[in-house]
C-alpha cells in the first residue's frame, strides 16, 4: 500500500515561487500557460494569473479516466509554459513534447514545470520543486484539491 504524501496549499505556493524563481534565472517568460487536467489546472491557473497572460486548459488525463486527446493550436511566435501538478511516469509530459515536436516548435519554445518529479521518470522537466522517488519508495502525492472536503 504507498504511503501518502499530502502537499498543502502553502506547500504549492512555495513550489511555485521556486519554480518562478528558476524562470526567472533563466529569463524563460512564457507568453502562453498550458494547463494539463487534471492536477495541472490549478497551479496552472496560479501561473496564469501571476504572469497575467491566458492559461489554455488540455485534456490529457492517462490516469484518471484515461483521456488522451491532444488538440491546441500553437504560435510559432510564442512561448509556452507547461503545467502539470507531478512528473510521475514520464508518459503524459512525453506525450505533449512529441504533440510539441509534431507543432513545429524550436527547441526552448516550450518549457514544462510540475511542482513534483518522480527522480526515476524517463522524462526530465524544465522546472519542478519537489523530488520523490517512488523505485525507493511507494508514495502517493495527495494535492490540496484532491481532498479538499476531508480537510
Amino acid at each position: 500500500m504507498s504511503k501518502k504524501f499530502h502537499v498543502r496549499d502553502s506547500d504549492v505556493k512555495i513550489y511555485l515561487q521556486a519554480i518562478l524563481r528558476a524562470m526567472h534565472k533563466d529569463k524563460f517568460v512564457p507568453d502562453v500557460i498550458i494547463g494539463l487536467s487534471r492536477g495541472g489546472l490549478q497551479p496552472a491557473v496560479m501561473l496564469s494569473h501571476y504572469f497575467d497572460i491566458p492559461m489554455v486548459p488540455v485534456t490529457l488525463a492517462l490516469r484518471d479516466h484515461g483521456i488522451e486527446k491532444l488538440d491546441f493550436a500553437v504560435d510559432p511566435k510564442l512561448q509556452y509554459l507547461v503545467v502539470d501538478d507531478i512528473n510521475d511516469t514520464g508518459a503524459t509530459l512525453t506525450k505533449v513534447s512529441d504533440y510539441m515536436t509534431e507543432m513545429m516548435l524550436r527547441p526552448g519554445q516550450w518549457r514544462s514545470a510540475v511542482l513534483v518529479n518522480n527522480l526515476p521518470s524517463p522524462f526530465e522537466p524544465d522546472y519542478h520543486c519537489f523530488e520523490i522517488n517512488k523505485q525507493d519508495e511507494d508514495v502517493w502525492v495527495v494535492y490540496p484539491w484532491e481532498e479538499w472536503w476531508q480537510n
